[in-house]
C-alpha cells in the first residue's frame, strides 16, 4: 500500500511522544525501552521496502540493548 507517508508521521509521533516523557525510557516501563522501539522502527522500515534504514534500526536495536536482561 503506498502509505510511506502515513507510517513516516506515525514514527515521528511516537519518537517525539517518548522523547517528551523523559520516563519512557526507563527500564522496566512495560518493557519497553530504546531497544524495543528501535526494533519496531525496524519491522516497519522493512514493510516499506526500505533495507538500508531497517538494517540500521535493527543495528541500533541490537545496540542498545541491555545485556543479561530478557530484552
Amino acid at each position: 500500500m503506498p502509505r510511506a507517508d502515513e507510517a513516516d508521521r506515525a514514527l515521528t509521533d511516537a519518537r517525539r511522544t517518548l522523547d517528551a516523557d523523559p520516563a519512557s525510557f526507563v527500564p522496566g516501563r512495560f518493557g519497553f525501552d530504546a531497544a524495543e522501539l528501535a526494533l519496531h522502527e525496524a519491522e516497519a522500515q522493512a514493510s516499506l521496502g526500505r533495507t538500508v534504514q531497517a538494517t540500521s534500526c535493527a543495528e541500533a536495536s541490537l545496540a542498545a540493548c541491555t545485556p543479561d536482561t530478557p530484552g
